[in-house]
């Protein structure tokens, strides 16, 4: 019996030593650290903030109020470019807003929501990225890596088709650009000798455009003369994943996606589609035209999800009146409000949400997206639409 017990004993031990060094992973660990957005589907429809389509101008006709359009669009009626063998050709003018990315922002190296949350890599030590998963509030700092992928949601859907307008030709779904093989972005010091005028931007003298960026951009349209500056939400230089502050995720993730379209610009991967020079031919631009994108926040919560204090975000509300709870199309919990009650969180005064569900570069987060942010879902994605000027021939 003794030596029975011996032998139970050092098995026990055995398989406690096992657990302790052997990695055991779960479906429900998988979710907690790479979850997934679940935007295909019903969500291309009920999750895309359609008005941010608006305005649409064609030839002398617009749909939408003008003053959605950015800085120096493009006004003129017709228009004029050369074909291939450089025989003119007269066409209509045109602009509207287009999707065309998706910029997923994360926590975790390699970890995709967007495509359903599958790892890229089973490797943390590829080339360029980080070996550890990358946490916020050390040093009041946080890391972000951000993976792009081209989503022209009108040519997917088969919708406002143009060709010959369509953004950078994208015409089906693909992953541009993965930020862990860039070793620039995990270390400043690097960034600095690839774009070296990152010296003139980040001294505190830099930070003093923000007291003008930041209204602007909240109120109307971001400057664009201030490309080294994202409204409210802090420097764009340099052209790293490393935020300062690191307290709130939705303004960092928002800065981190704005570096990244930055960086691209800078490099000459991104153009400018706004003004009448581009109607024939997108130019290459140097610097970031922030007034040519908005952005929406397709997950933790949709901005098409309606304001932010409709009954959807509201949990558990008139519990003591003991009404059955029920879900929206994310699985959030609500309750059903008395008319009174959803007419007073309707209409929330300035806490209501911005003319459409989507924002500008550097908008405060108090008007858009504070509460947005759900706990342990330090994973953000966002919805880039660029506004494009275009000879439609």
């Amino acid at each position: 019996m003794s030596h029975q017990r011996n032998w139970r004993r050092k098995i026990a031990l055995l398989g406690l030593s096992l657990a302790a060094i052997w990695p055991v992973t779960s479906a429900a660990d998988d979710d907690l650290i790479c979850p997934s957005a679940e935007i295909w589907g019903s969500f291309l429809f009920t999750g895309i903030c359609w008005d941010c389509v608006l305005p649409i101008r064609v030839f002398a006709g617009q749909i939408g109020d003008s003053a959605g359009a950015p800085a120096g669009a493009a006004d003129s009626t017709v228009c004029l470019c050369e074909d291939e063998l450089g025989v003119p050709e007269v066409g209509l003018t045109t602009g509207m807003w287009h999707p065309t990315k998706i910029l997923e922002i994360t926590h975790t190296p390699y970890c995709s929501p967007t495509l359903g949350g599958v790892r890229l890599s089973d490797s943390f030590k590829l080339l360029g990225g980080r070996s550890t998963q990358a946490g916020a509030g050390g040093g009041g700092k946080a890391f972000y890596n951000y993976h792009m992928y081209a989503f022209p949601l009108f040519e997917i859907l088969e919708i406002l088709i143009a060709p010959i307008c369509t953004p950078a030709s994208y015409t089906d779904f693909d992953l541009l650009f993965i930020s862990e093989l860039d070793p620039t972005w995990s270390d400043p010091e690097l960034t600095l000798f690839a774009i070296p005028e990152a010296l003139l931007f980040t001294g505190p003298s830099a930070a003093l455009a923000s007291l003008v960026d930041c209204p602007a951009s909240s109120v109307g349209k971001p400057i664009d003369d201030i490309y080294w500056f994202a409204g409210c939400w802090g420097n764009l230089y340099p052209f790293s994943g490393h935020i300062s502050g690191g307290s709130n995720p939705v303004r960092d993730t928002s800065l981190a996606a704005s570096r990244a379209m930055a960086q691209l610009h800078r490099r000459g991967l991104a153009k400018r589609t706004v003004g009448e020079d581009t109607m024939c031919e997108s130019q290459y631009f140097p610097h970031i035209k922030k007034s040519q994108y908005k952005m929406q926040m397709m997950y933790p919560r949709t901005e098409a999800a309606g304001s932010p204090f409709s009954p959807t975000d509201f949990q558990n509300t008139n519990t003591e009146t003991g009404d059955e709870a029920s879900t929206d199309d994310r699985g959030t919990e609500y309750t059903e409000l008395t008319p009174g009650q959803r007419n007073t969180l309707e209409n929330p005064g300035s806490w209501g949400e911005t003319d459409t569900c989507c924002h500008r570069i550097g908008e405060s987060t108090f008007r858009w997206g504070e509460w947005r942010n759900r706990p342990a879902k330090e994973n953000h994605l966002y919805l880039l639409w660029q506004w494009v000027d275009c000879c439609l021939r």
